[in-house]
């Protein structure tokens, strides 16, 4: 019986053996029912084994969120300058740099950006969201008459150490952005999922 037991075993291991061809029934032995059961209890494992690592992986995902506004309105900005927004309300993850107004991505993954701003009247400004120099995102404001507020979001891959600023890009005139207190312009991300 022994013999018959190893067998089953090398069988169940080399893969010739499955839980289906595997009868147990009144008829079968004692040795035969155990073996099916601990090749499904095998194939359980297996599946939480899976299930284990792909949850370890998603709890590694740092926390990476941002959230600035300019501490005072930008006065004169022109074409081709960078907006530096330096009031934090959110750094977790510290990735965000008020300083320059720079996100510079701690790892790698899909990332929510947007943006909001709010400009002179009667100006048309363009402001694009700049990914190591390349446009990912525009956002125009066109000689609005009254309340000047456009908003822009992106959905983007960033891979590590990659660097994130809004600049004032294209026909872009001279124009006032921030204005108004608190979040009338803003700029904010989150990580939504890392490689």
């Amino acid at each position: 019986m022994f013999i018959i037991l190893f067998v089953l075993l090398l069988q169940v291991h080399s893969g010739l053996l499955t839980a289906s061809s595997i009868g147990c029934n009144v008829n079968s032995t004692e040795n035969v029912c155990l073996l099916k059961t601990i090749f499904e209890l095998k194939g359980e494992v297996e599946k939480l084994s899976s299930r284990l690592s792909t949850v370890e992986k998603a709890s590694s995902c740092p926390n990476i969120a941002f959230m600035a506004s300019p501490k005072q309105a930008l006065l004169g900005v022109h074409k081709g300058q960078q907006l530096k927004f330096d009031n934090m309300h959110l750094n977790n993850g510290n990735a965000y740099k008020p300083f320059h107004g720079n996100f510079i991505a701690p790892v790698s993954g899909t990332y929510f950006l947007m943006y909001t701003a709010t400009t002179s009247v009667n100006t048309f400004v363009t402001i694009c969201i700049m990914r190591n120099g390349a446009i990912i995102g525009e956002l125009i404001n066109s000689n609005h008459r009254k309340y000047p507020k456009t908003t822009e979001s992106v959905l983007a891959h960033l891979n590590k150490d990659d660097d994130v600023w809004l600049e004032t890009c294209d026909h872009s005139e001279i124009s006032d952005i921030g204005s108004g207190i608190g979040f009338e312009s803003h700029f904010a991300g989150i990580l939504l999922h890392c490689d």
